[in-house]
């Protein structure tokens, strides 16, 4: 307030030159697959019956599981998450019953009790008349918090959450949601609440019939204010392939949007007793390298089980105990052929991977064989 007795307000700035003693805290997602970013307010969308509610659960048990009870890692999509601790599930759809049953199943999946879930809070609103937690009294007024997000704000102090998991938000916020201005406001609130507690938000929604592509419903404004959006959706052509009527319980998970990471196919699901499983192949060691660097790991890995059997393998294509000839018909080449295992081997040498040993110099039977550089 200045000597008139008027408020006035300053900007609090940051110089870049400050920060150069200062690191940048880390990108960090709290499930495996990095679809919902740690400390953000994140949306899952996917139409009625997609099966959100039902996958939420299963990351809210995975995040929720007791550490004492089970010191392991906890599994959410056969991926570890990356945080522990306790999770608002702030229901206004389904009510605690049909959370049990949920509850039960997932339980099952993960071969856990009920009683290895205490850090798994539900908020049931199902059956209440009042569940807003934002509104706007008419278009063009502002977004306003009532009571009862004051409510969710005093338990998020008290609990301290490192999850909170809002279902849905066509229940939650009672405002025009194609006014750009209401889907700004609404996703500003959910940011600063998930700022202001240092918890992940994750907010569930429908998409339009226009948006289920990118996840996005009314206004691009929604789309725009959050940083990550994942889509849970039938996979594409479904509905051609099977009857309408009939559900195969066939999902993925799509990154329509995000400001953090790579976009698009994240996972594809499978329903089944009652939870989503995954249904993509098993990552390998040596999943996403390059087809050279695939090579060079092979034939060093044949190279050790020649070496087992007491196989003395030769750089020599007129030898018979040619490296890359025999490797080409082993069971274990992992769809490497022989020219590919040439060039392989060529380059190991380069690097110094590889090297040759003289075995009976000065001799008839005098040979040369490789060895890995290593074994020295």
């Amino acid at each position: 307030m200045n000597d008139t007795g008027v408020h006035t307000h300053f900007l609090i700035p940051t110089r870049a030159s400050e920060l150069v003693n200062m690191t940048p805290a880390p990108l960090e997602f709290i499930d495996g697959l990095d679809l919902f970013v740690k400390g953000e307010l994140n949306y899952l969308m996917g139409a009625g019956a997609a099966g959100k509610t039902t996958l939420m659960v299963q990351l809210a048990a995975a995040v929720g599981l007791s550490e004492r009870a089970h010191p392991g890692p906890a599994l959410w999509l056969e991926k570890p998450v990356t945080t522990r601790g306790p999770v608002m599930f702030f229901s206004a759809e389904d009510d605690t019953n049909a959370l049990h049953r949920k509850l039960l199943d997932v339980c099952a999946a993960l071969a856990v009790g009920l009683e290895d879930l205490p850090n798994v809070i539900l908020h049931d609103l199902a059956k209440e008349d009042d569940k807003v937690l934002l509104a706007s009294a008419a278009r063009g007024r502002p977004v306003r918090k009532t009571k009862l997000f004051d409510a969710l704000e005093n338990s998020v102090a008290t609990i301290k959450p490192v999850l909170i998991i809002i279902d849905n938000r066509a229940q939650v916020v009672m405002a025009d949601e194609i006014d750009r201005n209401v889907a700004t406001a609404v996703g500003n609130k959910f940011r600063a609440l998930a700022a202001k507690s240092g918890t992940t938000v994750i907010l569930l929604g429908h998409p339009s019939v226009a948006g289920m592509k990118t996840g996005s419903s009314g206004s691009t404004g929604w789309n725009n204010t959050v940083r990550n959006t994942v889509l849970m959706t039938k996979p594409e052509g479904d509905d051609e392939d099977h009857d309408a009527m009939v559900d195969d319980g066939k999902r993925q998970l799509i990154v329509p949007k995000s400001n953090y990471g790579p976009m698009g196919l994240r996972a594809n699901l499978q329903w089944r007793a009652g939870v989503y499983c995954r249904t993509d192949k098993q990552e390998r060691p040596d999943e996403g390298i390059g087809k050279d660097a695939k090579a060079e790991l092979v034939f060093l890995q044949l190279l050790e089980v020649f070496e087992s059997r007491g196989t003395k393998l030769s750089n020599s294509p007129n030898s018979s105990t040619y490296a890359p000839r025999l490797f080409a018909k082993d069971d274990r080449r992992e769809g490497i052929n022989k020219r590919e295992f040439e060039r392989a081997m060529n380059r190991l040498f380069d690097a110094g991977k590889l090297k040759t040993e003289v075995l009976y110099p000065g001799t008839q039977k005098e040979k040369q064989i490789i060895k890995a550089a290593s074994n020295d």
